[in-house]
């Protein structure tokens, strides 16, 4: 048995070239800026993985993390079909 192909297997790059996110330490405030119209699902887990809050988001946006405590933290951003972005920070 022989099989032949003359397809290239290849992995697709997940880029959001369309959005950035980041922690602002000194205000307690997480910013997602989104330049487009994009809808996406955020999530913050602590480090052990315990999912703390879950949004929606359509726009740019600040998140008022100041009543969380302080430890380790991960973000996921992932669009609707499924490819997504992290973000590990330290809130003090």
């Amino acid at each position: 048995f022989e099989y032949c192909s003359d397809q290239v297997l290849t992995v697709e790059e997940n880029t959001f070239s369309n959005v950035d996110m980041f922690f602002d330490s000194s205000l307690n405030n997480f910013e997602v800026e989104v330049s487009d119209t994009s809808t996406f699902e955020l999530s913050l887990y602590t480090i052990q993985g315990k999912n703390v809050q879950s949004q929606h988001i359509e726009s740019s946006m600040t998140l008022d993390l100041s009543n969380m405590s302080a430890g380790i933290y991960i973000a996921k951003l992932e669009n609707k079909q499924g490819n997504s972005k992290t973000l590990k920070f330290v809130k003090n």
